[in-house]
């Protein structure tokens, strides 16, 4: 359990989000763990993208939507758009590819999925790949000049 508490706030953290303490940060990993338990093997091997040819559990999908849901990403089962990317990347980057933030969004809500966890799951991390994308992109440009 504590691999996970470490290793779900070091991802977070890593990825903008920031907690206003580690013991709030604790406690909504604390009662996502207890409404949707996981595996700390299926936590490492979907955190650090070794993938195998198993997909994420539902558990996971259920966990991953919790904690967005206490960072207040999740509103109504379903992602806050303007506050996920406010969270994905800096302010000064969002500027630079607002004009492509519609067609990210029209192009992951397509996804089809079965739960409300997996549409959270498959939008946000639709969102982070397509961002990812895009800043590469945008560094390569910028190398060249």
């Amino acid at each position: 359990m504590k691999l996970i508490q470490v290793v779900t706030c070091l991802l977070l953290l890593f990825r903008w989000v920031e907690c206003d303490n580690m013991e709030m940060m604790s406690m909504f990993m604390e009662n996502c763990e207890e409404k949707f338990p996981i595996t700390n093997d299926e936590f490492v091997e979907v955190l650090t993208e070794h993938h195998t040819n198993l997909p994420p559990s539902d558990n996971f999908k259920c966990y991953v939507k919790c904690i967005l849901e206490y960072r207040g990403l999740v509103v109504a089962d379903d992602l806050v758009d303007d506050l996920v990317f406010a969270e994905l990347v800096s302010p000064s980057t969002l500027a630079k590819i607002e004009d492509k933030i519609t067609q990210i969004i029209k192009e992951c809500r397509l996804l089809v999925s079965a739960n409300k966890c997996d549409a959270v799951f498959k939008v946000f991390h639709c969102y982070e790949d397509k961002l990812k994308a895009i800043i590469f992109s945008l560094r390569q440009h910028s190398n060249k000049i």
